[in-house]
């Protein structure tokens, strides 16, 4: 019994290990094990913010010409060219998610030929510059080829150059989304002119009245590229692009 006792009062007097020598302990045996647990929860976290953060659209409409609705405030009214344009878009566009809204993503390129480029520069007001958006070129064909950007409004210039990618084409016929007993004026069969008879009414929109007369409506081809990402968000935004596009040519 007293052998009991004095086992009993030797472990009460064992001091315990320092809190920092334990923690070196515990880092020494279990270091790799403590770091790519805190690797995953940092990814999980980050993930999870990007994707609430990350906003879905109904619409993804792609502009690409000579004309700058980036440019603040053209009428001095405090409302910027994009912002007009955006707010007629989605009296096209619908509410193909049901959340009760309507919200588009529009893109713009400011994409010139010289010819564009040099009677720009003859049109200056004085003190104005001309601010050319460099690298423009490689973002817009990326954009063509791979993006959910299958609306598209373009200048001749932009579609003359763009028009097939490698020996395909990338926009479709548009035959099939145009109203009967309208006047469409053809550029080509996958390329409707602003101007048509057709779409006076839809020309006069806010913003889109701003668009140059070689202003063409146009379809991207469904893009197998973007599959890779997710086949079923595609072809969602495929449809709906559809719908748009058979919503402005029959506005």
């Amino acid at each position: 019994m007293e052998e009991n006792r004095n086992d009993i009062q030797a472990e009460e007097l064992t001091p315990r290990r320092p809190l920092r020598e334990r923690l070196d302990n515990f880092w020494y045996h279990y270091k790799w094990h403590s770091i790519v647990a805190v690797f995953l929860i940092i990814t999980v976290l980050v993930c999870s913010l990007q994707m609430c953060k990350k906003e879905k659209y109904d619409t993804y409409i792609l502009y690409a010409g000579s004309f700058n609705p980036s440019r603040a405030d053209a009428d001095g009214d405090g409302i910027s060219e994009y912002s007009r344009l955006l707010s007629s878009l989605k009296r096209v566009a619908e509410d193909f998610d049901g959340n009760g809204e309507v919200s588009l993503s529009l893109v713009n390129y400011l994409s010139m030929t010289r010819e564009e480029i040099d009677a720009a520069k003859e049109n200056l007001k004085p003190g104005e510059e001309l601010n050319l958006i460099y690298g423009d070129t490689e973002n817009l064909i990326h954009t063509l080829i791979y993006s959910e950007y299958y609306v598209c409004i373009l200048s001749e210039g932009v579609y003359d150059t763009y028009s097939t990618y490698q020996g395909t084409p990338l926009f479709v016929p548009l035959a099939p989304f145009t109203t009967e007993g309208r006047e469409y004026d053809y550029y080509t069969d996958t390329a409707i002119r602003l101007t048509s008879p057709a779409l006076e009414a839809f020309r006069a929109l806010p913003g889109i009245a701003e668009l140059p007369p070689d202003t063409l409506i146009c379809l991207r081809a469904k893009s197998s590229f973007a599959d890779k990402v997710g086949p079923e968000k595609n072809s969602k935004n495929y449809e709906n692009a559809k719908e748009v596009i058979r919503n402005i040519l029959g506005y």
